[in-house]
C-alpha cells in the first residue's frame, strides 16, 4: 500500500474511532474533581488544589458552549491529532501496517476510555501525544513547545514527562555530549517550570490551599506505620499510633474519607502555620530521622501505583460515574461505554494493563535503542515514560490508573516504533536485547505471582 493509500486508510479509521469515543463518553465522565474544576471554570476564580490551568482552559472553551462538551471535544481532538501524527510518521518510515498499530494503541480500552474523563491526566496525555507527534513528523515541530508548556502546568510532576519530549526537539549538537545534555536539560527545566509557574501562580492568581500537605501527611503516616515512631510534630505518640492504625493504607491516606482522619492533615497545617514551619522542612526532618521507614512506606505504595506485586487490581481502569452536583454536569453511560469499561477491566488484570509492565518495556527500549534508526524518537518516548512513571515513587498519594496513563501510552508507542525498526533489519546488541527481555519477563512473572498467591507487600 503506497503513501496516499495509507493515508486514505488511516484518516477514516481515526475519524471513526474519534466518533465512537464521542458517542461512548459524551460529554465526559463526571468525577468529584471534574465538578470542582468546572465550578472554577464558571466563575473564573481558581484554587491551587488542582493546577488551575485545566480550569482556565475550560473557562475559555465555555465561551463556545456552556457545559462539558467543549473541554471533552478539545481533549479528544488533541488525542487523535497526536495519534494521527505519530501514525503518519510511522507510515512514512515503516509502512501502513505499523501506522495502523499506532492507531490501535489509541483504540485500546484503557487509554480510549480514560480519555472520556474530564481530568488533568487525560489532558496531559493528549498534549504530550500531539507534541510527540509534531516532533515525529518534523512539520511545524516547534509548535510542540507551547503544548509542552501547557502540559507542564497540568501537574506539578509533569516536568518528568515533558522535559524528555522537549529534549527531543533539540538538534543533535545540543545533546552530543553528557555536558551539553545536562546544560540543555537544565535550560529546558527552567523554561518549563518557570512558564508553568507564571501561568498557574502569577497569571491565574489561585487561592492558595497548600496541597503539598496532602503528600507530607501521607508520608508521615507511612513513616509511622512502618516503625518510624512519631513523625508528627502536631500529635502525641498515642494519637499518632491510634490514627495511623485507623487512617493509613499503603494505597492512600484516609480511604474511607472520615472526618476523624481528615483532621490529621488539618492539625498538621495548623501546627506548621503556628510554628512558622514549611511543609518541606517538616518532611525533611521526618525522612532524615526515619529513612528506612520512609523507604518501606514508599515501596509499599509504589507497588500499588505500578500494580506490580498485588493480590487484586483497583477497579479504576476506566471511570463510569456521574458525581451529583448542582452545576448541570451529568454523564449517562450507554452500551458502548459499558463495553469499553468491561474490556478495560479485563485488560487491567493482565500484564498489558499494568504500569509496571510498560515501565519495564521503556527501560528495555533504552537499553536496545542505540542501533535503531528511530532511536531519538524511541528514547524520547521511553525516557518520558520512565521519568513520569518513576517520579510517582516519590510524589504519589494514590494508586489511580489515570496517573500512569501517559507512561503506558508512551511506552506502547515507543515499542511499536522500535519493533518496526527491528523488522526493517536493525540488529540491537544481543546482550542488551537479552537483558531487556529478561527484565520484562521477570516483571510479568512477578505480576502473575501476586495474583496467583494473593500476596502483597
Amino acid at each position: 500500500m503506497n503513501g496516499v493509500q495509507g493515508k486514505t486508510a488511516i484518516v477514516p479509521l481515526i475519524a471513526l474511532l474519534a466518533m465512537t469515543q464521542i458517542y461512548a463518553f459524551h460529554w465526559g465522565v463526571v468525577t468529584p474533581d471534574t465538578v470542582e474544576q468546572y465550578g472554577q471554570a464558571l466563575t473564573g476564580q481558581y484554587a491551587d488544589w488542582h493546577p488551575p490551568v485545566t480550569a482556565w482552559l475550560w473557562h475559555l472553551l465555555l465561551k463556545f458552549r456552556v457545559g462539558s462538551a467543549g473541554i471533552f471535544l478539545f481533549d479528544v481532538l488533541l488525542y487523535w491529532l497526536g495519534i494521527g501524527c505519530l501514525a503518519l510518521a510511522a507510515q512514512r518510515r515503516s509502512g501502513t501496517a505499523w501506522a495502523i498499530l499506532i492507531v490501535a494503541i489509541g483504540a485500546l480500552p484503557i487509554p480510549f476510555g480514560q480519555m472520556g474523563s474530564l481530568l488533568k491526566d487525560p489532558l496531559l496525555t493528549a498534549l504530550c501525544l500531539l507534541a510527540s507527534g509534531l516532533i515525529a513528523v518534523r512539520r511545524s515541530r516547534w509548535y510542540a513547545v507551547p503544548l509542552l508548556i501547557v502540559a507542564s502546568a497540568t501537574r506539578f510532576n509533569a516536568i518528568f514527562a515533558t522535559l524528555p519530549i522537549l529534549m527531543g526537539l533539540l538538534p543533535d549538537g545540543a545533546i552530543a555530549t553528557w555536558k551539553r545534555m545536562a546544560v540543555s536539560a537544565m535550560a529546558g527545566t527552567v523554561l518549563l517550570v518557570g512558564l508553568s509557574w507564571l501561568v498557574n501562580v502569577v497569571m491565574l492568581e489561585p487561592h492558595r490551599s497548600e496541597p503539598i500537605f496532602s503528600l507530607i501527611n501521607f508520608d508521615l503516616g507511612g513513616i509511622a506505620a512502618h516503625g518510624g515512631g512519631n513523625p508528627y510534630p502536631s500529635m502525641t505518640v498515642e494519637e499518632t499510633r491510634a490514627l495511623t492504625h485507623e487512617c493509613y493504607d499503603p494505597r492512600l491516606y484516609n480511604p474511607a474519607d472520615s472526618d476523624r482522619c481528615n483532621s490529621v492533615e488539618d492539625r498538621l497545617v495548623d501546627f506548621a502555620h503556628a510554628h512558622r514551619q514549611s511543609a518541606v522542612s517538616i518532611w525533611l526532618q521526618a525522612v532524615s530521622a526515619h529513612p528506612f521507614a520512609y523507604i518501606g512506606h514508599r515501596i509499599a505504595h509504589i507497588n500499588w501505583n505500578w500494580r506490580f506485586f498485588v493480590s487484586c487490581v483497583p477497579d479504576d481502569a476506566v471511570y463510569m460515574m456521574s458525581e451529583p452536583n448542582d452545576l448541570g454536569l451529568t454523564f449517562t453511560p450507554n452500551r458502548a461505554t459499558r463495553w469499553v469499561v468491561n474490556a478495560a477491566r479485563v485488560i487491567a488484570w493482565s500484564p498489558l494493563g499494568r504500569p509496571a509492565t510498560w515501565l519495564a518495556v521503556a527501560a528495555g527500549l533504552m537499553l536496545i535503542s542505540e542501533s535503531l534508526a528511530s532511536r531519538r524518537l524511541i528514547r524520547m518516548l521511553a525516557f518520558s515514560a520512565l521519568g513520569y512513571g518513576g517520579a510517582y515513587a516519590v510524589v504519589s498519594v494514590a494508586p489511580d490508573m489515570r496517573y500512569n496513563l501517559w507512561t503506558m501510552v508512551a511506552a506502547m508507542i515507543a515499542a511499536v516504533i522500535a519493533s518496526a525498526d527491528i523488522r526493517a533489519g536493525a540488529r540491537p546488541d544481543r546482550g542488551a536485547l537479552i537483558t531487556a527481555a529478561a527484565l520484562l519477563l521477570c516483571v510479568i512473572a512477578i505480576e502473575i505471582a501476586g495474583l496467583a498467591y494473593g500476596a502483597e507487600i
